[in-house]
């Protein structure tokens, strides 16, 4: 039987004040941008309250915040598993725990695509709700779109950029 939440929607603003205000507090104090302690949390109910008034951010706020729980749940259970089924030795875990690993992680992709699948197929080229023109490869076209195209020129872009910053660091 499940457990009726719904209610919890009213407060969520209330949340998302809460959480602003204690992130930028607690950077404003780590970053000792100002000793006085009374300085730091009026700048902090000023950026939360400008930030909760704001209806994109707050939506932005609400939709991450569940999202960011369930990356912390999965790492927790991953830190845990490996903890429990095998320690790194010279770079290799032993067996039982690796296997465990691969089907964790395989558990964790296959989840998501059903969880995930709604939003990704009209991207995905080889699903049935991929519009693509006649005549033409649904790979070519697909790799052609523009977020598509764009998102692997990001990608090279980043790696380009790290792998310069990493040999000019040396």
């Amino acid at each position: 039987m499940a457990v009726d939440v719904s209610g919890v929607s009213y407060f969520l603003p209330i949340f998302g004040f809460l959480i602003v205000f204690i992130i930028s507090f607690v950077v404003m104090a780590k970053a000792k941008i100002s000793e006085t302690v009374w300085i730091q949390v009026l700048v902090s109910l000023l950026i939360a309250t400008m930030f909760v008034s704001f209806a994109g951010a707050r939506q932005y706020l609400e939709n991450v915040v569940p999202w960011f729980a369930v990356v912390l749940v999965s790492m927790f259970l991953l830190l845990l598993l490996t903890g429990l089924f095998g320690k790194f030795s010279d770079g290799v875990m032993k067996g039982s725990g690796m296997f465990f690993l691969i089907v964790l992680f395989l558990i964790f992709i296959v989840s998501a695509f059903l969880v995930f699948s709604s939003y990704i197929s009209p991207f995905i080229p080889w699903s049935e709700s991929y519009q693509s023109t006649a005549g033409s490869s649904n790979f070519t076209e697909w790799i052609g779109t523009p977020r598509i195209g764009g998102a692997v020129i990001l990608v090279i872009v980043s790696i380009l950029v790290s792998w310069i910053l990493v040999s000019v660091k040396k």
